[in-house]
Order: C-alpha cells, then sequence, then structure tokens
C-alpha cells in the first residue's frame, strides 16, 4: 500500500491484513501444488482405472465382437475421462472450500452434497478393491 500519510497507509494495511486473518480457514493445505499431486496419485490415477475397469467389463457384457485394438483405445479414453472427472471434482473441492472465507459465501448444503457424493465414490473403490484382495 502507499499514500500521502503514513498512519492511514499503517492503519489500512493493518485493518486489511486482519480482515482476512480473521476469515483464513485451515485448509491451505488443499490449495497447494503437493496436494493435487498427492491426491492425484492416491485417488485420481487409481479411480480412473478403476472406473475404466468398471465400464470396460460392461462393454464386453454389452459387445462381445469388439475388436481388441478398438477396446484398448476406448479403454485409454476411459482413463483420461475419469482423470479429468477427477481434476474437476478436486477444483470443485478447492471452490467449495476457499482459503479465505466471506460471511455465507457457500452453503452447508451445497457442501454436504459434494461430500457425499465423493464419500460414495470413495465407499465403491474402497469396497471393490477389499472385494477383490479378500476374496
Amino acid at each position: 500500500m502507499s499514500g500521502s500519510d503514513e498512519t492511514w497507509v499503517s492503519a489500512t494495511f493493518d485493518g486489511t491484513f486482519g480482515f482476512f486473518e480473521r476469515r483464513r480457514r485451515s485448509r491451505r493445505w488443499l490449495h497447494g501444488q503437493a496436494a493435487f499431486n498427492l491426491l492425484s496419485w492416491l485417488l485420481g490415477i487409481p479411480g480412473a482405472l478403476w472406473t475404466t475397469f468398471r465400464l470396460d467389463q460392461r462393454l464386453l457384457e454389452t459387445v462381445t465382437t469388439l475388436p481388441g485394438g478398438i477396446r484398448a483405445a476406448i479403454d485409454i479414453y476411459l482413463f483420461l475421462l475419469g482423470f479429468v472427472v477427477f481434476r474437476a471434482m478436486f477444483y470443485g473441492l478447492r471452490w467449495m472450500f476457499p482459503l479465505v472465507e466471506l460471511e455465507g459465501a457457500r452453503s452447508r448444503a451445497a457442501r454436504r452434497a459434494v461430500g457425499g457424493v465423493i464419500s460414495a465414490l470413495l465407499v465403491a473403490l474402497l469396497y471393490d478393491v477389499l472385494k477383490v484382495l479378500v476374496l
């Protein structure tokens, strides 16, 4: 900040800084590059592979005479599409949980709905993984 009166500049800076400090949330980790990389490796890629596996099973049930090359191309496309969906969900989480939050900026109902969808997907993924490992 700059101004002709040093006292005004200092008071304005302190007031603005205090405003953002009072509204700062403990979600800084979600907005860092390391969080995206870590979640991509731990959830995004396995989730995209799981989605591709599940959809490939459905594809084999409906179309049995599909050539191997076409099926492989479809699987690659499904994997990339699944990863794009993960990225959209991750950036949606960043939008739902900002670093600095104004009063009434996001509703609890929207956060619960997004949390419910993500939880359901994670439970389904975990169930399939455990089913394969245990049986």
